[in-house]
């Protein structure tokens, strides 16, 4: 069962943790200080985009990450800079070289 801080439930399917109220997710400590919570936000967003850049498929990825939206995982997690943008378009095949007898044919008909 996870919890927000809303109070709002949604079972997790691994976590055994069961019934949790919403006046105990409240009163719980905070653990973290504004810091720390920010770190953590930032190693979030770098292993989701790390496991973009590996090449794992988005689902794999929205799983791993335990987000229930697709759209959470992919466009605010996951980051693709401007020097992976180029090294995708390097690996596409070059255009293909028009053939000379086909120029001479397009040629004739649109004359």
């Amino acid at each position: 069962m996870i919890l927000n801080p809303k109070g709002s439930k949604r079972n997790s399917p691994n976590d055994g943790l069961g019934e949790v109220s919403a006046d105990a997710f409240q009163a719980a400590p905070l653990m973290m200080t504004a810091d720390e919570l920010a770190e953590t936000l930032a190693n979030r967003h770098t292993f989701i985009s790390n496991l973009a850049k590996s090449g794992v498929s988005p689902k794999v990825a929205q799983a791993m990450a335990r987000h229930s939206d697709i759209n959470l995982t992919m466009n605010v997690y996951s980051h693709v800079k401007m020097d992976e943008q180029t090294a995708a378009i390097s690996v596409l095949p070059s255009p293909p070289k028009p053939n000379a007898t086909e120029n001479r044919k397009t040629r004739k008909k649109g004359a």
